[in-house]
């Protein structure tokens, strides 16, 4: 019986491997390849599949599926060294994979949706160690909560198209909110502080580089609720995804010609070819110009992608031998100098929901870009350095660590997209729209509400390949 299943899965492997292989030989002309195995090219490959299409092969430049969500565990706990949460259970297509999977989830004080309940959870310490008292705090969330009030009036003033106000960024109503306001330099700091906290580490990107007009693009989004983590880890929804899956891995795209009829993918593995391509990969990719393409894609396109920025977000996992922080808390948070004030090391109670001494700090934005360049050592003691200012210099040293460094990494060169400072829906429609009836593009980065969502990677993978199914049976689809 044993030498009878070796034999039946040598033949399986050899013939066809339905999860990291091809079903076809590289002289065959697949219906579809799908440009990138994240979340949105398997979201793309499972409704070909489920629509009756066959010869679909997958391309992935790392060796694991999933692409911006990673789950580790290297100390008995799963860590996410990519997508963290399920942003909203309402109407999201990720959360409903997961309860078909039945999969426990875990709800956050941390939610999207409402930033500021962040607060709720959070002990505040100032640069010298001194934990902000229950009434500073409170004034800090509200001046938190007029200046959305007023960022709200402002942006809802529809009769003023001119240039300026298009262009206005929350660093630029800060500054305008603090000044109608007589804001002192320390409560300037203060509210600096939180709204970098709340918007920097959302968007990825500065203040500078968040549009005051934000709200035009995330108000079409049609998912809501509360942010939930899953404890037995996001890979599982990827794997769902790709259950018999053809997917070569290790396979990275440096080429995509597609001036005939059959489009020729080229690889470090040799050239693929296909009826029809989905391009998947992160809007890191395509500004550099990874992928050339043949010929030049359309102008609405080059322009869309050259417009939405890259953010920058990393995650820095300790683990301690024993736990010696506010363990109550979600959230812990120390301001930093004014001189110094966008070094913000975002620190979550990690085993608050996960039941080990793990202390999870993010970067974001140019600070993320900044940490990239240091050594772990560097890295690891710059937070330390933060904690022993808060609980003192007898606290342990972490007896492991976890970072993630994507802004430079080669097959992301981002985290996740972030709308430009001039958020318009025609951008994301010239992003979204095929080329020639045969390339077709799909990403968290194509999603004008869901932008920098796992859910909104789902959505436009789905869309994708909605398109090519209309064309493959002979609806028009708007081209360009």
């Amino acid at each position: 019986m044993f030498k009878f299943w070796i034999k039946q899965t040598v033949l399986f492997f050899f013939s066809c491997n339905l999860l990291f292989g091809e079903c076809l030989s590289k002289a065959d002309t697949y219906d579809v390849i799908i440009v990138g195995g994240g979340v949105s090219g398997l979201s793309a490959a499972n409704t070909l599949k489920q629509n009756g299409v066959k010869k679909i092969l997958v391309l992935e430049a790392a060796d694991r599926i999933g692409g911006r969500v990673w789950t580790e565990d290297p100390w008995g706990s799963k860590i996410e060294m990519g997508a963290s949460w399920i942003s909203g259970i309402v109407n999201s297509p990720t959360f409903e994979i997961v309860k078909d999977m039945n999969l426990a989830t875990q709800p956050t004080v941390y939610g999207h949706h409402c930033l500021a309940c962040k607060m709720d959870s959070m002990a505040i310490y100032d640069q010298d160690g001194k934990r902000l008292s229950k009434e500073e705090v409170i004034q800090l969330q509200d001046n938190v909560s007029k200046f959305t009030e007023y960022l709200e009036e402002l942006v809802s003033q529809k009769d003023n198209t001119s240039q300026a106000f298009n262009s206005l960024t929350f660093l630029d109503v800060l500054n305008d909110f603090s000044k109608k306001n007589k804001l002192s330099d320390p409560m300037y700091d203060k509210l600096y502080f939180a709204l970098r906290l709340l918007v920097t580490y959302e968007m990825a990107v500065d203040l500078k580089d968040v549009s005051a007009h934000l709200g035009r693009l995330t108000a079409a989004s049609k998912v809501s609720g509360s942010d939930v983590v899953i404890p037995l880890g996001y890979n599982l929804v990827s794997s769902k995804l790709a259950k018999n899956t053809p997917i070569e891995l290790n396979c990275t795209v440096t080429g995509i010609n597609y001036d005939k009829q059959v489009v020729e993918c080229t690889t470090n593995k040799g050239v693929y070819k296909a009826k029809n391509c989905i391009v998947t990969v992160p809007i890191g990719v395509l500004k550099a110009e990874k992928i050339a393409f043949s010929p030049p894609l359309p102008k609405g396109k080059l322009d869309a992608i050259a417009t939405i920025q890259a953010g920058v977000f990393n995650k820095i996992y300790l683990l301690f031998p024993c736990t010696f922080w506010d363990d109550d808390l979600e959230w812990i948070e120390s301001i930093p100098s004014p001189k110094n004030r966008d070094e913000i090391w975002d620190i979550m109670n990690f085993g608050k929901y996960f039941k080990q001494p793990i202390l999870l700090a993010f970067t974001a934005g140019s600070f993320a870009k900044e940490v990239e360049k240091w050594s772990d050592e560097k890295t690891v003691d710059a937070i330390m350095t933060v904690l022993k200012k808060i609980y003192g210099e007898n606290i342990p040293s972490p007896s492991s660590y976890r970072i993630t460094r994507w802004g430079s990494n080669p097959l992301t060169l981002c985290s996740y997209s972030s709308p430009s400072l001039k958020p318009e829906m025609k951008t994301y429609v010239d992003f979204a729209l095929p080329v020639k009836d045969r390339l077709f593009f799909a990403g968290e980065a194509t999603s004008e509400a869901d932008g920098g969502m796992v859910y909104g990677a789902f959505i436009t993978g789905e869309r994708a390949a909605k398109q090519v199914l209309e064309l493959m049976n002979g609806k028009n689809t708007p081209i360009n």
